[in-house]
């Protein structure tokens, strides 16, 4: 690695901050030591980057330049046969068969089943609602549909109980028999586990049906044998679950905050959507999603370990070391112009600088499920404003605190005042 490349010295002391601090900690050591730096973890060294042009670099290189980072920090959590870890023919195979459920010709369907959705669970509100916990909910019940077909209550209630457990602390160190926290998670993992078992076992003993869990249980390859194991198809399972509900609710519970902080705006998106119901990929809709993505990420890098030697920048990366494309350091760089205010403005004037906006990461690896991500957005943000708007009750939060493995707003209170337009 290039000499040239500085950061802190102590792995302990930055995870640390990693852990307790990550927004600022990472600003913090841009402006210290420039960009990209080398950042000492427990898990590893990692170089951080922010520059569109190296965000660029990484995203393009070959997917065979890079292998998953520290898998085993990840596989109390997801595992270690899911589209996170795979790489090579595997991953593209595990794409190209979950991928059908989630893109193309299943929008339509799915824009149905979250308008259908989103209208009952309004009908439910109250003039107040807590903004993390009530898009948690609806998002959950989407997923669950997306996966087995129909809602689960009892699945649901093990899930949440195994992601209330879950600490920062088991990431940043695969030593975690010696942390007492895990064995509070491991309980809650063991009996979710049991619960994706009996589920994968009755899909097996049923007739396909229309639902991913079905579709992963009876695939095949070519010679007609099944191609997920159930261990497989468990960690792909938690994979969807909690990258497929966590981040989009959080995402949406944002937007709702930002609305509420900004009530020009939400007048001017009620009128948009008066005019036209439709939610739409331009417009202000759009907008509005776009830039609560930009100052509100849900996941703040795209983390890797080089496999082949890499040239990035005026640097050559060695094998064995981490790079992360930083999307919390992209979305706060200086061609945005006063990052930290949120201004959906932002993307109605001209196109983006490559490699500066990717809420989804970029490359062979981009998140999977980012389209159906992005139309429940647009569409639970439309329907909720067609027939109210949300209030703040008191200060909203700026800035996000860390939620298990993604970052989300502090606890906090919205108030929803109906008034049906047109």
């Amino acid at each position: 690695m290039s000499a040239a490349l500085q950061g802190p010295r102590s792995a302990l002391i930055s995870t640390a901050q990693l852990v307790r601090e990550p927004s600022s900690s990472l600003l913090k050591w841009r402006a210290q030591y420039g960009d990209p730096f080398l950042l000492p973890t427990l898990n590893g060294p990692v170089v951080f980057t922010g520059r569109p042009e190296l965000v660029r670099q990484i995203f393009n290189a070959p997917a065979h330049f890079f292998a998953p980072f520290e898998p085993d920090a990840m596989a109390p959590v997801v595992g270690t046969g899911s589209l996170l870890s795979a790489t090579g023919t595997a991953h593209r195979q595990q794409r190209r068969a979950i991928a059908p459920g989630l893109v193309g010709n299943a929008m339509p369907f799915w824009t149905r089943q979250i308008r259908a959705l989103t209208q009952a669970q309004i009908a439910q509100a109250g003039a107040q609602i807590d903004p993390r916990a009530t898009f948690m909910d609806a998002a959950l019940e989407v997923v669950e549909r997306l996966i087995f077909g129909a809602p689960d209550p009892e699945f649901s209630r093990l899930l949440r109980a195994m992601l209330s457990r879950i600490h920062p602390s088991f990431l940043f160190s695969t030593k975690r028999r010696l942390n007492p926290l895990y064995l509070h998670y491991a309980r809650a993992s063991k009996a979710l586990d049991a619960a994706l078992f009996a589920r994968i076992k009755a899909a097996k003993a049923r007739a396909q049906e229309p639902a991913m869990l079905s579709a992963m249980v009876h695939a095949k390859d070519p010679d007609g044998q099944d191609f997920f194991e159930a261990q497989q198809i468990r960690d792909q399972l938690r994979l969807l679950l909690i990258a497929g509900h966590e981040t989009t609710a959080t995402a949406q519970a944002w937007v709702a905050i930002h609305l509420a902080a900004h009530p020009q705006v939400q007048d001017q998106l009620r009128a948009e959507l008066q005019a036209a119901p439709k939610p739409a990929s331009k417009g202000l809709l759009a907008a509005v999603v776009d830039e609560t993505l930009r100052r509100s990420p849900v996941v703040r890098e795209v983390l890797r370990e080089v496999a082949q030697p890499l040239v990035l920048g005026a640097h050559t990366l060695p094998v064995g070391t981490g790079v992360a494309a930083s999307v919390w350091l992209a979305h706060n760089a200086a061609c945005w112009g006063d990052p930290r205010a949120w201004r959906p403005e932002r993307f109605l004037k001209g196109t983006l600088t490559p490699g500066s906006y990717f809420p989804f990461g970029g490359g062979a690896r981009r998140c999977i499920g980012a389209a159906l991500a992005l139309t429940q957005l647009r569409v639970t943000t439309a329907e909720w404003l067609k027939q109210g708007r949300f209030v703040a009750l008191e200060p909203l939060p700026v800035d996000a605190e860390r939620h298990g493995v993604i970052f989300g707003p502090p606890a906090c209170a919205l108030g929803f005042e109906r008034d049906r337009l047109g």
